[in-house]
């Protein structure tokens, strides 16, 4: 996770890494590119794990969240006013105590996240309910 000022709330905020994706671009190589200049680390495989249109009553903006594998550490190149901390977390860290996601879209992203891997191995709605914090 990256940790950036926000001036909108005078506050620094950890957050996913995200950006908007270039016209010309894919979702995978808009990922790989805000990787790298956020963070410094370079992906060996993307995968898309959510396509939405976030709000589709009055904007045709989609989001994409992708999973970055094989991950190899390196210099980040943040633009010119960007002020950036990273981090990694454990998974278990972000499940017991997911108030480090400053963001509304931060946060309703990892919980997508724990959902979408609970219901791989197979667990049942309830018991994963049971395990999100409410907001």
């Amino acid at each position: 996770m990256i940790r950036q000022y926000r001036h909108a709330t005078r506050q620094y905020l950890w957050e996913l890494v995200a950006g908007r994706k270039e016209p010309e671009e894919t979702p995978k190589q808009g990922a790989a590119r805000e990787l790298l200049e956020e963070t410094g680390y370079r992906a060996k495989r993307f995968k898309v794990f959510l396509d939405v249109f976030p709000t589709p009553g009055f904007l045709d903006e989609r989001m994409y969240l992708l999973l970055a594998e094989g991950l190899t550490a390196g210099e980040a190149q943040p633009e010119e006013d960007e002020k950036i901390e990273v981090r990694t977390f454990k998974l278990k860290e972000l499940e017991t105590d997911d108030s480090r996601a400053g963001d509304c879209g931060t946060l309703s992203r990892l919980r997508g996240f724990y959902i979408t891997l609970l219901f791989k191995v197979g667990f049942s709605l309830p018991g994963v309910l049971s395990r999100l914090k409410t907001a």
